[in-house]
């Protein structure tokens, strides 16, 4: 029989996979946000200002996931396990309720101008951003007043806080 490992095993029956993730994973995940992060930015660059809100579907696609796995490589790296983890979802703010209070601390402190409003509330608004906004015109549930909700002044400078933090882990 070839050698897997237990954490393969557990993948392919379905069992509670409990395990942590190497130096190496973490590394990976956080390249990975990286990239969707960069990917966002490019695209936001090239975009007309005067353009349809069609346009920043790419943007905001991309910006939440890489906010969805920054927030998750944070958790991972506080000792919650995969499964843990992945059991937490794709709502952004859940993520965040999810992550210890000093790390909810930095990421306060660190927004380069006063805050006005809440980080939590400001999730809620893109909670499922990642999921939605896919395929906005087939989804029914975003209408015109909740696309006009986002903010990507707070997303992309809450990206580069979280980018900042992950950093530091791998």
């Amino acid at each position: 029989m070839k050698n897997v490992d237990a954490r393969t095993i557990n993948m392919k029956t379905g069992n509670d996979c409990k395990f942590m993730m190497t130096k190496k994973e973490k590394e990976n995940l956080y390249n990975e946000a990286r990239a969707f992060y960069e990917l966002a930015e490019c695209g936001r660059i090239n975009i007309p200002e005067k353009k349809n809100v069609e346009s920043f579907i790419p943007y905001i696609v991309n910006m939440t996931f890489a906010t969805e796995l920054y927030l998750k490589l944070l958790l991972i790296d506080n000792g919650k396990s995969i499964s843990e983890v992945v059991k937490l979802g794709h709502k952004l703010s859940d993520l965040y309720e999810a992550l210890n209070q000093a790390q909810k601390d930095t990421i306060y402190q660190a927004f380069k101008r006063p805050l006005v409003f809440s980080i939590p509330d400001e999730l809620k608004k893109i909670n499922t951003a990642f999921v939605d906004w896919r395929y906005l015109v087939l989804n029914k549930a975003n209408n015109y007043q909740r696309r006009n909700q986002f903010s990507p002044y707070f997303i992309k400078e809450f990206n580069e806080i979280l980018e900042t933090m992950c950093k530091l882990i791998i």
